[in-house]
Parts: structure tokens; sequence; C-alpha cells
């Protein structure tokens, strides 16, 4: 008897130590990840991985972004002084673009952003990018792009 409780014991803390490894793991290899920056310097890495957009303005700042590795998506923004001088060289989508793209689960950037867009299309101004899709509200700049294509596969 004392050879079955001993026997449960040792299950029962291998059991548990497995539990706490699958969490660990489970912790250090997300499918979402976010982060945040101050510059486009700081973000320089990040745009190397394709992650931010490439024609990022060397001025951006507040530039947040969230990727799904499963999905192959990044969706984000960035602030600009100047957000006219950056559409200035980029096609005017209309707003059903948007309707068609898919955003993943993020805690800080989910899908009101293009609900909210959707629904006030003439706040904001909609355009084809380097590989991703813009929407421009004032000095607000947010981005969604599928990893995997050199144009867009929203379109």
């Amino acid at each position: 008897m004392r050879n079955k409780s001993m026997i449960f014991i040792v299950l029962m803390v291998i059991f548990a130590f497995l539990g706490l490894g699958g969490r660990v793991l489970r912790y250090h290899i997300r499918e979402n990840m976010e982060y945040n920056f101050n510059t486009k310097i700081e973000a320089s890495k990040i745009i190397e991985h394709g992650w931010i957009p490439s024609d990022l303005p060397d001025d951006a700042s507040n530039i947040y972004v969230a990727y799904d590795l499963d999905g192959n998506l990044s969706n984000g923004y960035f602030s600009l002084n100047d957000s006219d001088k950056f559409a200035k060289d980029k096609d005017v989508l209309d707003v059903e673009v948007l309707k068609e793209m898919v955003t993943h689960e993020s805690k800080k950037f989910k899908d009101e952003i293009r609900i909210e867009i959707i629904a006030q299309p003439h706040e904001y101004t909609i355009l084809n990018g380097e590989g991703c899709i813009y929407a421009i509200k004032d000095s607000k700049i947010y981005f969604w792009m599928k990893l995997s294509s050199e144009k867009c596969d929203f379109l």
C-alpha cells in the first residue's frame, strides 16, 4: 500500500512538472506577437523581418505591430506629422476592400478598427501600399499586410 502511495505521489509530481513545462513553452512559443516602438530606428529589425511595411517613413513614431505567425498576417499603426505627403504616391482604394480583409486577435489592435473604418469611411483614406493596405485618419496610419505576398492578397 505504501509503494502505491509513493508511486502515486511521484506520478503527480511528474505531471505537475510536465504541466508547468507546457505552460512555459507555450508562453515562449506564442503564435501572436505584439511590439511597440517610438521610432523607425527602434523598429528596424522588425521592418527587416517584413512585419512592418518597408515604406515606413523615417519620421514615423508611436509604431505598433501585431503579427500572427500561423496566419502570416501583420497589422498595426504608426503616427506621422504629415500624412498627406505619405499618401501622395499611393493609389486610393475603395473602403470595400477592408471588408474582405482578415485581422487576427490581439490585445490592442482588434477588428474594431476595421469595423470603425467601414462604419465611417468618409473619415479615412484607404491606400494601396507596398504589400499592404493603409487607412489614414489625421496623423494616424493603420496598416494590414499578408506577409508572404509582394502585393496585397486582399485585392
